[in-house]
């Protein structure tokens, strides 16, 4: 079975525990930001940006949802924000 990317920097629990945009950010940027992450496991500071980052995608997420936005719609935003950095070369 192949590794997933971001299994080079997370244990199952730590992914699971960033909530699903939490981990669709972990996998963002361990498959196209590899470099940035590598640097970052190496600091120590990877797990507590992604947790930061994590729940406030989660609480922007909540708030796109009390705004009116149907499930789909605010998904599009939080996609905006997960994919806002450039891949890098």
């Amino acid at each position: 079975m192949e590794q997933k990317a971001w299994q080079k920097y997370l244990t199952k629990e730590q992914y699971d525990k960033l909530g699903p945009d939490g981990r669709m950010l972990a996998d963002y940027w361990t498959q196209f930001l590899p470099k940035m992450c590598k640097q970052m496991h190496a600091a120590g500071t990877l797990v507590p940006t992604l947790q930061q980052n994590a729940e406030a995608l989660e609480d922007y997420h909540v708030e796109l949802l009390q705004s009116g936005l149907r499930e789909y719609e605010a998904l599009e935003f939080i996609k905006e924000q997960v994919y806002s950095l450039p891949m890098e070369e």
